[in-house]
Order: structure tokens, then C-alpha cells, then sequence
């Protein structure tokens, strides 16, 4: 074994006792044994400190640090900025992954001396009382898995989850591109603008279409997993400057940015509460400003239903979200759907049947 460790695991942790030993053992089980894992204790009230302390113990590959709760963002610039890994890893304590998967993102990232080696992932939604899993469709977005591509290539990624718990990252490379997390409360969706930079600014990435990351999502509605509406648009409204002050302002990156963004507006009103309509309007109408509408009535990206949906919020946000929220009641008085990768029922917001075979 090198001195250096090939990657180093960050996992920012607050409050996650019942998943912690799952996600845990995934990481001191992975196959690439060369690893240093960096638990990084964002000041917790539960028993995830006594859970970290107790591997520790039992791994000296295991790290701890230990601070006051920051949020999200401070815990990994915290971890990243004690990694000594050739590459950085991102991994949240509410998930898990197979045990060959920074093996497999190691051996790829080497392969072709990638900025970042990007993978597949499962989502693991909480279902008719159960976790039902899917692969996201990722495959699409990449012309070829042989060689390493730039955003340019791919561009279409951004519009997907950021999911940056499904790559490796060089870590010179962040150092000299000066990226980090941005230090904000809470988790506050700082994810998104980490994708961004990186993505936007790698000379080399490299895809992997196995998927090896389980990412667990608690509902089934997006709404229902924002608590607070301003955060996806405080996010958006920073990428967007973030882009135009690094001279990002291409159009097919701007133009997958904002499929992405108008589809967070879509989730932000068809919240079940928003604690302020009149702020909440306000904020979105922020967004809207700064997004070239050239760009979105020219775009191929952009769907006509969505550039319809652009339109009416410039000039009724009110009416979009009656909109939204009659068309989530008719969905859970009944739907259904047969298809090759899903099938279901569901009456009066509960299924009467619900299987998958998209893994």
C-alpha cells in the first residue's frame, strides 16, 4: 500500500444514527482497500458521535473530525481540506453503495487521468412502505464511455440531480480550480453549484454507466422533499451568477441550466405549505430575470410544455400553482401506469399495486 491513500471518503454527518452503521460498514467493506475515510461529525445531538467513535476504533483508515454544526457545505471543505487521497470522494450517511464502486471510479479516473470519473446511481424511494429502486437514466446524456469528454460534449447533464456522491474528483484539480463547497445553514442544496463548477471547469471526464451509489429519497412527490422554498432558488440565482462572472455563458450550457431550474420552480409550487406566497412569488420572479428568454424560446433542449410553463409564470405564478396543485390531487384520487420499467395503481393517495423493474 502507497503512503498516499488513492481516495479519500468525506461523509459530513448530523443527526443520522439509524443509517449510520449501514453506511459505515459499506465504506470499510469497499474492495479498494487504499482509502482513507473522513467522518467528518457536524456537531451531532444523537448517537452518531458514539457510532463514529466506535469505527474509529475498529479502522484506522477512519478519521475524525469533530466541529460544531455548520451545516453541509463546512463539514466537506472541512473534511476535503484534510484529505491526503489522489482523489476525493463524496458520501452521505443516509445512502450506501456496492462494495466495488470507488475501485471501479478509482481504475477509471487512472485510466484516463480524469478530472472527475462521473457514475451511474440508483434512486431508493420510499414506496407503499417500502424502498423501491430505479436507475436514473444517466446513460442518455454520454456519446461514448471510450474517452474522456469535456462539458461541451455533454452538456445535457446539468440538467439532472447533481449527484456528486456518484463521482471521484481529483483532488489537485480542485485545489487549482479553487472550487468548494459553498458554507451556507442546514444542507441547503450546496451540492448544485459544486456540480457546476466541476463539471463546467474539468479538462477530462469520464463516465462509468454502472451504477453503484443507492441515493435514498424519503417521498415520492420532489415537493414533499423541500422544506424551505428559497433554497433551490438562492442556489439557481447563484450558478447563474457564478456563470456569468466565469464567462460560462454559452448557450448550451445556459439552456440545460435553465430546463433544470424551471423544473426546481415546478417542485418549489407544488409545495403542500409555502410560508410565504407574496416572498415566495417574489424570489421566483428573481430567477426568471435572469434567465435569457432568446435562449429558452430558441432552445431544442427546452420542451414546448416547459416554455409554456416559463410564460405563465412571468405572468401568473398564482394560477401555476392552482395548477399544480389540482393536477397533484388528480393523481393521488387515481392514476396508473403500465409500462416496461413501472407499473402501478394508486387510489386515493394510496397504491393498490406498485412494481419496478428499472434496475
Amino acid at each position: 500500500m502507497s503512503n498516499q491513500p488513492y481516495v479519500s471518503v468525506i461523509v459530513p454527518i448530523y443527526n443520522t444514527e439509524k443509517k449510520l452503521r449501514h453506511a459505515i460498514n459499506c465504506l470499510v467493506e469497499q474492495s479498494l482497500k487504499n482509502i482513507e475515510i473522513i467522518l467528518v461529525d457536524d456537531g451531532s445531538t444523537d448517537k452518531s458521535t458514539a457510532i463514529i467513535d466506535e469505527y474509529a476504533k475498529m479502522d484506522n483508515r477512519i478519521i475524525v473530525i469533530r466541529k460544531q454544526n455548520e451545516g453541509y457545505g463546512k463539514a466537506c471543505n472541512e473534511g476535503i481540506s484534510k484529505a491526503k487521497g489522489k482523489y476525493i470522494a463524496i458520501f452521505e450517511p443516509d445512502d450506501y453503495a456496492d462494495k466495488n464502486m470507488y475501485e471501479d471510479l478509482f481504475n477509471l479516473a487512472e485510466e484516463y487521468d480524469a478530472d472527475v470519473a462521473k457514475s451511474s446511481f440508483f434512486i431508493n424511494t420510499f414506496i407503499k412502505d417500502k424502498y423501491i429502486t430505479k436507475k436514473a437514466n444517466l446513460n442518455k446524456h454520454f456519446k461514448s464511455q471510450a474517452k474522456t469528454f469535456t462539458i461541451e460534449d455533454c452538456p445535457t447533464i446539468l440538467q439532472e440531480h447533481p449527484s456528486i456522491w456518484s463521482c471521484l474528483y481529483k483532488l489537485e484539480f480542485l485545489k487549482s480550480a479553487k472550487i468548494k463547497f459553498l458554507e451556507v445553514p442546514g444542507s441547503g442544496w450546496t451540492d448544485n453549484l459544486f456540480q457546476v463548477q466541476t463539471m463546467c471547469m474539468a479538462d477530462k471526464i469520464a463516465y462509468c454507466p454502472r451504477a453503484h451509489y443507492f441515493w435514498t429519497v424519503e417521498h415520492e412527490e420532489p415537493s414533499d422533499n423541500l422544506t424551505d422554498y428559497s433554497i433551490p432558488i438562492n442556489r439557481s440565482l447563484e450558478i447563474n451568477k457564478w456563470l456569468r462572472i466565469n464567462n460560462f455563458d454559452q448557450h448550451y450550457i445556459l439552456e440545460n441550466i435553465y430546463k433544470r431550474e424551471l423544473n426546481y420552480i415546478k417542485i418549489i409550487l407544488g409545495m403542500r405549505k409555502i410560508s410565504s406566497l407574496k416572498d415566495c412569488y417574489s424570489k421566483i420572479h428573481d430567477l426568471l430575470k435572469t434567465m435569457d428568454e432568446n435562449i429558452i424560446e430558441n432552445s431544442s433542449v427546452i420542451s414546448k410544455r416547459e416554455k409554456n410553463f416559463y410564460m405563465n409564470l412571468k405572468n401568473n405564478p398564482e394560477k401555476v400553482r392552482i395548477n399544480l396543485k389540482i393536477r397533484r390531487i388528480r393523481r393521488d384520487l387515481f392514476s396508473f401506469k403500465f409500462s416496461k420499467d413501472i407499473k402501478f395503481i394508486k387510489i386515493l393517495g394510496k397504491y393498490l399495486f406498485y412494481a419496478s423493474n428499472n434496475m
